[in-house]
């Protein structure tokens, strides 16, 4: 992962996304800022997919609540759980 950030206030604006053998696979637009669950953080991310010409999606966030999650449920296994 490549992840660029603006100098002045150190807000991202890019992020790309590689394969382990270094082939682009997805890249991130962050855009307009608001404030949510308490910080200023990107209401819009656009991901475009390298490996799908014109294949894009973009997330909208409108409201943001932080909870605590258990470390668990960042495991291959816990997500296996899920199929």
């Amino acid at each position: 992962m490549r992840y660029w950030v603006r100098r002045g206030d150190y807000r991202p604006y890019k992020a790309e996304f590689y394969s382990l053998s270094n082939r682009l696979l997805k890249s991130c637009r962050y855009d307009d800022f608001r404030p949510l669950a308490g910080k200023l953080r990107p209401a819009r991310l656009v991901m475009t997919d390298a490996l799908i010409k014109g294949a894009e999606s973009t997330l909208q966030y409108s409201d943001m609540k932080l909870r605590q999650l258990p470390d668990q449920i960042f495991t291959k296994e816990y997500l296996r759980r899920l199929d």
